[in-house]
């Protein structure tokens, strides 16, 4: 009997999900609340009667801000809270990446040992993922480079220490793939929105939200409109991300939809990410992650467990979505894996 690991998520993508989630909600709050903000100007609420609500409140810090032209004011806001949300979207990415990359060298380097103390007592070894031909490692490696190269903005040598900051993130998603001999084609179709959006957040970041070069030429609809029409036919999504075409020195206007679109852009390279991983750990190694991701954690998590087993399947199917669940066979793959004799003696304690 084995257990059901084909949705399931390793803690990498549980995390990412999780800060997807959160993020959707904390930036349609931030936005529901300019919104309301508007409508009670415009209702006719005065300064004073706003200024003593949110002291009370104690919602701000130092002075009212200057409302001479209060709707240039909340359309300015509103670009802060996309471009500031923009930049929360990459850094989760960065975080993504480090996580998935660390699960895998860390069963990589568990399944060793196993493999080295069950060759020695002359037991089956854990079957090691199927290594590729060089052939198929060199094809992968070229059209990774050649997609490298087309995201940076001025086709340089993706190896090279000269390439465009601007570009860096994709640049880091297609090498991340390449050091793995994973193909990117599930996710391929996505890259030149992808460079849009990163190139928004280059621009936030490092150019006080004004359009560079880069920008300029990624945002013109002619670059645009195929890509559109393959996220539709591809996603099933109705709303797809449109572009606003800037000029050098424009100013950015990130709005909380951008922010959103591109969470849900980011959101599915880490699919593609847990969905090859998780062909490359199997079931030992998806259990051994979420095993060390639960014991790692906080001890409430987990406690209190009347048994071995009750406790642990809820989270394993609530969590890392795994199914087909069964007592013996958890106990036998965690024997397996060399954690049941750590588990048993957490619960003990």
């Amino acid at each position: 009997m084995q257990i059901d690991i084909s949705q399931a998520n390793t803690p990498a993508m549980y995390a990412h999900h999780r800060f997807h989630e959160e993020f959707n909600r904390s930036l349609k709050t931030n936005a529901v609340a300019l919104a309301w903000l508007e409508s009670t100007i415009k209702k006719g609420t005065s300064i004073d009667t706003i200024k003593s609500d949110v002291y009370q409140l104690d919602g701000i810090w130092g002075g009212m801000p200057d409302w001479t032209d209060f709707k240039a004011t909340l359309t300015t806001s509103r670009y802060d809270l996309g471009a500031g949300g923009l930049m929360r979207v990459f850094s989760a990415l960065d975080v993504f990446i480090e996580r998935i990359e660390g699960s895998l060298n860390a069963w990589e380097s568990q399944q060793r040992r196993i493999n080295e103390f069950r060759k020695k007592s002359g037991f089956k070894l854990l079957k090691v993922p199927k290594i590729l031909s060089a052939e198929a490692i060199k094809e992968i490696e070229t059209r990774n480079n050649e997609l490298a190269v087309q995201m940076s903005d001025e086709g340089t040598d993706p190896k090279s220490t000269a390439e465009s900051e601007s570009t860096k993130i994709a640049l880091r998603v297609i090498r991340f793939y390449t050091r793995q001999n994973w193909q990117l084609k599930t996710v391929e179709y996505l890259l030149p929105i992808f460079n849009y959006f990163q190139l928004m957040r280059h621009c936030a970041a490092h150019s006080n939200a004004r359009a560079t070069p880069a920008l300029s030429a990624a945002s013109q609809r002619s670059r645009w409109e195929k890509q559109i029409e393959v996220w539709k036919e591809k996603t099933g999504e109705i709303t797809p991300p449109t572009p606003t075409e800037y000029v050098l020195g424009d100013p950015l206007k990130i709005t909380h939809k951008d922010a959103v679109l591109a969470s849900s852009l980011v959101r599915r390279f880490a699919l593609d990410m847990n969905s090859q991983a998780r062909n490359v750990l199997g079931e030992h190694g998806m259990l051994f992650l979420a095993m060390k991701d639960l014991m790692n954690g906080p001890a409430d998590r987990y406690l209190p467990s009347k048994d071995h087993y009750s406790r642990l399947h809820e989270i394993l199917r609530a969590e890392y979505r795994f199914s087909a669940l069964d007592t013996s066979t958890t106990r036998h793959l965690l024997e397996e894996i060399m954690l049941w004799d750590e588990w048993k003696k957490i619960l003990a304690h």
